[in-house]
């Protein structure tokens, strides 16, 4: 087996990664509410076929589930069994090559979450917490290209550096598209800001993470004014643990 082996399974999870974050992209920028089931499936589907391809950088053995069956003939043919959402997550967990986040990983596990639903059950969209989420999501991958942009070059970074160099393209991408979800979000915002000026008390919203959503003591219900979910106050309490209610 020859370097450029190695190296071609790398430029086909790069590739295969940038193309579906694309696709998905061009999805939830459509004009048709149904695509935006597409988008979260290949948005997920992108993002982590470019977090395998951050494992394999580290060593081609970690994309395999089970790291005791590697075979590299296997890996070549694209016949691998390879890692789970949770095996995956474990290992960047253990390398910690990006420094990713708590917060990055829900966000992940949210798309996984909705990607779960629409691929087993029926999964009725909302298209502003959807949007939203996404916004924020895509923001925190970016992050991780700023953070090596704005970051000193010495020797431990090099090999992150290579990865991020690598993925240049897909962070542009994702940075064009940026723009057009803080569009939509300040749009939406200034939309509701008369409603969350009036408000008695405003929180942020568990479903499409913004602070827009109000707490109405006189009927005891809560509702967000960005995404539009509502709940009993007692419903909001008993999913969301009480220290989320000091969140300022």
């Amino acid at each position: 087996m020859t370097k450029d082996n190695f190296k071609n399974v790398s430029i086909a999870l790069r590739k295969n990664s940038y193309d579906f974050i694309e696709k998905g992209l061009e999805a939830i920028f459509s004009d048709n509410e149904q695509e935006y089931k597409y988008a979260i499936l290949h948005l997920y589907s992108g993002i982590i076929l470019f977090l395998k391809d951050v494992l394999y950088k580290e060593h081609w053995v970690l994309i395999f589930q089970d790291v005791d069956k590697a075979d590299k003939s296997k890996l070549f043919k694209g016949t691998i069994k390879s890692v789970n959402h949770d095996t995956l997550i474990n290992r960047l967990r253990k390398i910690n090559i990006f420094n990713l986040s708590e917060e990055f990983y829900k966000e992940l596990n949210w798309l996984r979450e909705q990607r779960n639903k629409i691929e087993h059950l029926h999964n009725k969209l909302n298209p502003h917490e959807v949007r939203s989420r996404i916004a924020i999501f895509l923001n925190r991958i970016y992050e991780i290209y700023h953070d090596y942009e704005s970051s000193s070059n010495n020797v431990v970074d090099l090999e992150n550096r290579n990865i991020v160099v690598g993925y240049k393209s897909l962070f542009e991408l994702i940075k064009n598209y940026s723009f057009e979800f803080d569009d939509f979000i300040e749009k939406r915002l200034a939309l509701i800001k008369g409603r969350l000026k009036e408000s008695f008390l405003v929180l942020r919203c568990p479903n499409c993470s913004q602070k827009t959503l109000e707490v109405i003591p006189d009927d005891l219900r809560c509702i967000c004014h960005f995404c539009s979910t509502s709940s009993s106050a007692d419903e909001f309490y008993y999913n969301n643990s009480k220290d989320y209610l000091y969140e300022i």
